[in-house]
């Protein structure tokens, strides 16, 4: 397609040939955007950004140590932990994976934690940090069906064998002969649209632990309307869009139109610290000011 008509509504059609499930959807973009900024985040005390094609790489080392560790298509990953890069990674990785992808929110107590892990017969957990992982650990024993537990926090480093960091986790299939390597296409490319894709458990405004499940089909075609609100009302079609997320907590909505739906479209994702840290959002407009991509769609 010629770059004069890669705008306005249309890029909907360039990025997202009827794609089925989210992990075609992803690979859409990774094809056709790959060498774009995909997430910008804070690394230490330093900014950091990758590509699409960096972030594939990332979510498909992840996806290939699920498939090592027992995880089969179908099977539930749960993530505990506020938005960040390193959760959209595993949350890419678990539906590369061809399991259902269940997030929990950190707010909720020990006995429905242990309810939602039981439930969904959760197979491997990711956790946002250190003190998270030691409470999953804590309550394990009320979980038969869990496996295995992965931190998110970078730093961390964890027994190898009911516990992993980030790093061990993306390092499980190096120097191996695994046979992930070859099952993980098939993973992927054999879901269907009426397959699940997540589970989200979040606490309402009542207080009460709430759940609702989505099938790719029915993510892919609520997106589609969504995305052309969005374009046209908002990013102005274009591709050099930058999304800045900041919510602290699981939220749904912005996990489908500030994650996902952002992803469509090939914007880059910008992860704050939370509403609590941004006074004006300097730091952030300050990057965007030196990126060199231009335009600028910022919502909360």
């Amino acid at each position: 397609m010629e770059e004069t008509k890669r705008n306005g509504i249309e890029i909907l059609d360039y990025f997202r040939v009827n794609p089925p499930t989210i992990p075609q959807m992803f690979y859409n973009t990774v094809k056709n955007a790959g060498n774009r900024p995909a997430h910008t985040f804070k690394s230490g005390r330093q900014w950091k950004t990758i590509s699409y094609n960096e972030w594939a790489t990332i979510s498909e080392e992840i996806a290939l140590a699920l498939i090592r560790l027992g995880l089969k298509k179908g099977d539930d990953a749960c993530i505990m932990s506020r938005l960040s890069a390193p959760r959209a990674w595993a949350d890419m990785g678990i539906m590369l994976a061809g399991a259902v992808s269940t997030t929990i929110t950190p707010l909720i107590s020990d006995e429905e934690l242990v309810y939602i892990l039981n439930r969904s017969d959760v197979k491997i957990m990711f956790v946002e940090n250190e003190k998270m992982l030691n409470r999953v650990v804590d309550l394990s024993d009320q979980a038969p069906s869990l496996k295995g537990i992965i931190c998110l926090d970078e730093a961390y480093s964890g027994n190898q064998k009911t516990t992993w960091g980030l790093g061990q986790i993306r390092d499980l299939n190096n120097g191996t002969d695994s046979q992930a390597a070859t099952q993980l296409p098939e993973r992927w490319q054999h879901l269907t649209g009426d397959d699940p894709a997540r589970l989200n458990y979040t606490i309402g405004t009542t207080g009460q632990l709430k759940c609702s499940q989505m099938k790719h089909r029915e993510w892919v075609d609520g997106e589609r309307e969504g995305q052309r609100n969005i374009l046209r009302e908002n990013l102005n079609g274009r591709l050099n869009n930058i999304y800045t997320s900041i919510m602290p907590i699981t939220s749904i909505k912005e996990r489908t139109f500030g994650f996902f739906s952002m992803v469509a479209i090939g914007a880059e994702i910008k992860y704050g610290a939370g509403p609590s840290n941004l006074k004006n959002l300097r730091e952030l407009k300050t990057i965007r000011q030196r990126n060199e991509y231009g335009s600028t769609g910022t919502y909360y």
